[in-house]
């Protein structure tokens, strides 16, 4: 499987600090095709984290984050630290929050507003019924634009399977 080069969140209510309940972070999906973006952590450690140092796309200004995997009690990954950022950025419910590599392997985030895709809470690769090989989209072309039901399979290309999972995508892979 190639290396993900970036990976977008539709934001829902509660990521964007909307709803009642109070975030911790982000949530990423447990699925190796996200866990391999992130830098690795040591699953025998309690609650093993990484700094994770972005730099805003928008402004060029650094952003400091932390990727965590809460094994303890909650098992799960999480980006903390960005509340800040999103509140500072305008988030809203169906904001695209992308997190991406450039050339030297440097992570880049970007928040986008609403208004083209998204913000339906799913995703799905456009065009494709379950199980249908197909190319990949050309760098830079969303993956999404309609619904599909979270954790469903996909066969994309020459075998590459990506698992759809609610609320993200993987829009480019090399």
């Amino acid at each position: 499987m190639g290396s993900v080069a970036k990976i977008t969140k539709v934001l829902s209510k509660n990521d964007a600090g909307e709803g009642t309940k109070r975030g911790h972070g982000v949530l990423i999906p447990k699925d190796p095709v996200f866990q391999s973006f992130f830098p690795a952590l040591d699953a025998s450690e309690e609650n093993p984290s990484s700094p994770l140092e972005c730099t805003d796309a928008r402004s060029g200004q650094r952003v400091d984050l932390v990727y965590r995997y809460y094994n303890k009690t909650k098992n799960e990954f999480r980006v903390t630290g960005i509340t800040k950022y999103l509140h500072d950025n305008g988030a809203v419910t169906g904001s695209r929050l992308s997190f991406s590599k450039n050339a030297n392997g440097d992570y880049v985030i970007d928040l986008e507003s609403p208004g083209g895709n998204g913000g339906s809470g799913a995703i799905a690769v456009s065009g494709l019924q379950e199980d249908e090989p197909a190319s990949l989209p050309k760098p830079g072309l969303p993956l999404v634009d309609s619904v599909a039901t979270p954790k469903r399979r996909l066969r994309i290309g020459m075998d590459l399977a990506l698992s759809i999972v609610k609320g993200w995508e993987v829009s480019e892979s090399i």
